[in-house]
């Protein structure tokens, strides 16, 4: 089932499976931002990742007392959430622990996103709650992919990325969806990021050094722009389906990353894991503008 919220200037649809975003139309522009999936290329369009970023080293989450198989970015965005509320101008959804994520997550989590519209700007929060008696180890993302080119006329590399800051930072190495414990030069002191296929040769851009707290897609060719703002997120990461056309790329904040390449260390200690105590609460949020 999806829903939607709309202003006079966004309209946005929320599946409940995955609680995911799958429509971000800016009414003024009549243009679709969001992509809207093809499984020749990728058939998603902006997952939750929960709980955890990225895929674990053999595909496996061990805790203290069980280990359990655990696929690329958790299971949140493959399951149904229920639609708690919605207004005029928000949407708010929660997925909840049961028998089936317990036996592979130990955890009594709780998980809400809330979609409010702000005028020009969508806000995606993520609520995450430990309702059980132990530390919860947890990870959390966004993963929207967005149109490129968005419309008839350009390509790909007619695009790029406007940092709000010049930008300084060694990228993280991906390999098969693992770092590699490699870094290389990711950017160089700019502020724009003309994009290629070649950048993503490999796997995504992944940076946790950047200054900038939000980054602009924008065409050489068309009016407007999309703006990604992620305070308070420590890694950043921007992707296309390597060695293809795939007319889309992915801006992508997390609380967390992919696991090294080597053996399965505890799920609890993975570079980027988050800990909520017992009865505890986390939150963080990014929003989308049409500019």
């Amino acid at each position: 089932m999806k829903v939607f919220i709309e202003n006079d200037r966004l309209r946005v649809e929320v599946a409940t499976r995955g609680g995911e975003l799958v429509s971000f139309f800016d009414r003024r522009r009549q243009r679709q931002l969001l992509w809207q999936g093809d499984p020749e290329f990728w058939g998603r369009r902006a997952p939750v990742l929960f709980p955890i970023v990225g895929r674990l080293a053999g595909d496996e989450a061990r805790y203290p007392s069980v280990a359990a198989p655990m696929g690329q970015h958790g299971f949140a965005r493959d399951l149904t959430w229920t639609e708690l509320d919605r207004t005029a101008g928000s949407l708010l959804f929660r997925l909840q622990a049961n028998a089936d994520t317990r036996a592979v997550y130990p955890h009594d989590f709780e998980l809400e996103t809330r979609y409010s519209l702000e005028g020009c700007l969508l806000r995606v929060e993520y609520r995450v709650r430990n309702h059980g008696g132990d530390a919860m180890p947890f990870s959390i993302g966004a993963h929207p992919g967005f149109r490129c080119p968005w419309g008839p006329g350009e390509d790909f590399d007619d695009y790029f990325l406007e940092f709000e800051a010049a930008e300084r930072a060694d990228r993280i190495v991906l390999v098969a969806g693992l770092r590699d414990g490699e870094r290389r030069p990711g950017l160089l002191g700019q502020r724009v990021l003309p994009l290629s296929r070649r950048l993503f040769e490999d796997d995504a851009l992944a940076f946790d050094q950047l200054v900038s707290r939000h980054v602009t897609l924008c065409s050489r060719r068309s009016a407007g722009g999309l703006r990604m703002h992620f305070e308070g997120f420590p890694f950043f990461a921007i992707w296309t389906k390597p060695r293809s056309s795939a007319p889309f790329v992915c801006l992508e904040p997390w609380h967390g990353i992919a696991d090294a390449s080597g053996p399965v260390v505890p799920f609890a200690e993975k570079l980027g894991m988050r800990s909520l105590e017992a009865g505890g609460e986390f939150a963080c949020a990014y929003r989308l503008e049409v500019t």
